[in-house]
C-alpha cells in the first residue's frame, strides 16, 4: 500500500473538532512519508466548502507553525549530491571530491560549501533536505563520527519524502552501524571512482 485517503467525517461524535482531528492526522501522516514506510501519498478529504475551507486555513496554519512540516513542503533541491564524510578521512576522499567537482553534479561538500557565520549543524540539516543523493563515505572513521551518525540519521528520517535517495558507498572493508547501509552499501574498490560518479549522474537526472 502506498497511498491512503481519509474522508474528515463526524470529528464532532469524537469529541473534537475539526482543526483538531485535521492537525492530528497531517502529524502522523508526516512521521509515515518521513519515515520511509512505503507510504507515497497520504490525502485527507473533506467534504462541503465550509469544512474544505476550515482544512485549508488549519493545514496552512499547521505548515507556518511546525518547521518539519516546513522543511517538507518546501524541498526543492538545490543539490544533486550530499556527501557525508568523516573529517579524519579527508585525504582518502579528496580524489572522490575532485572527482565530482569535474562533473556536471551541483555537490555540497560541507567544508567547501557553507559559509562563515552558518549555524553548522541547521545548515547541514537543510542541505541534506534540498538534496537528490545522500551519499555517505563509509569507513570505521564514519562509523565512529557522532556528526555522520546525525546526518545519516537526518537523512533516515527524509527517506520516502522524495529525497534525498540513500547512497551509502564502503571506501574501507568495514562493516557499517547503520542496518540500511550493511543492508545495501557498495564498495569503492569495485565501482571505482569513475563508476561512482557514472552512478551518481544516473541517479541525477537533469530536468
Amino acid at each position: 500500500m502506498s497511498s491512503v485517503s481519509l474522508p474528515i467525517l463526524g470529528t464532532g461524535d469524537q469529541g473534537a473538532s475539526l482543526p483538531v482531528m485535521l492537525k492530528a492526522l497531517i502529524k502522523e501522516a508526516h512521521i509515515c512519508l518521513a519515515g520511509g514506510l512505503g507510504l507515497k501519498l497520504f490525502r485527507i478529504v473533506a467534504f462541503g466548502d465550509a469544512s474544505s475551507r476550515e482544512a485549508i486555513s488549519t493545514f496552512d496554519e499547521l505548515v507556518r507553525s511546525d518547521t518539519d512540516l516546513q522543511e517538507s513542503s518546501s524541498r526543492v533541491p538545490e543539490f544533486d549530491v550530499f556527501v557525508s564524510y568523516a573529517r579524519n578521512d579527508l585525504d582518502q576522499v579528496s580524489p572522490i571530491f575532485e572527482r565530482l567537482k569535474s562533473t556536471s553534479l551541483n555537490v555540497f561538500i560541507d567544508t567547501h560549501t557553507l559559509k562563515t557565520g552558518d549555524v553548522w549543524i541547521d545548515g547541514i540539516h537543510k542541505a541534506i533536505a534540498k538534496s537528490k543523493v545522500f551519499l555517505a563515505l563509509i569507513s570505521d572513521n564514519f562509523n565512529h563520527s557522532k556528526y555522520c551518525q546525525q546526518e545519516s540519521d537526518h537523512a533516515n528520517r527524509l527517506f520516502g519524502t522524495g529525497n534525498p535517495a540513500l547512497f551509502p558507498v564502503r571506501i574501507e572493508k568495514v562493516t557499517p552501524e547503520d542496518p540500511f547501509h550493511r543492508r545495501e552499501s557498495k564498495l569503492l574498490d569495485q565501482l571505482g571512482i569513475d563508476g561512482l560518479c557514472a552512478e551518481l549522474g544516473r541517479a541525477c537526472p537533469s530536468p
